[in-house]
């Protein structure tokens, strides 16, 4: 989400970083994940990327990613999240 927002070359204060990680991840908890559960991340390059693990971090989640190129082979994944407990997965923030 936030990945497509910055344009090249864009860069981001310390303070603005800390609020958008600190605003994403509140909202993971409050759509009812919890410290300690496992999410699944689709892996990526850029901006969005790293805002995303940081606030996966921020909000306590153990991440576990997943690469970006088995995504849409849904039997792999699933089995992939199953061996590695995860009951969410997260390919946008």
């Amino acid at each position: 989400m936030y990945g497509k927002c910055f344009p090249a070359g864009y860069s981001l204060t310390f303070a603005e970083l800390d609020t958008i990680t600190n605003r994403l991840a509140r909202n993971l908890l409050k759509l009812g994940l919890v410290p300690g559960d496992r999410v699944s991340v689709q892996t990526g390059t850029g901006a969005g990327h790293v805002l995303s693990l940081l606030a996966l971090a921020k909000a306590g989640l153990v991440i576990a990613p997943i690469d970006r190129t088995t995504w849409e082979r849904r039997s792999r994944i699933r089995s992939t999240m199953w061996i590695a407990g995860v009951h969410r997965g997260c390919r946008h923030l």
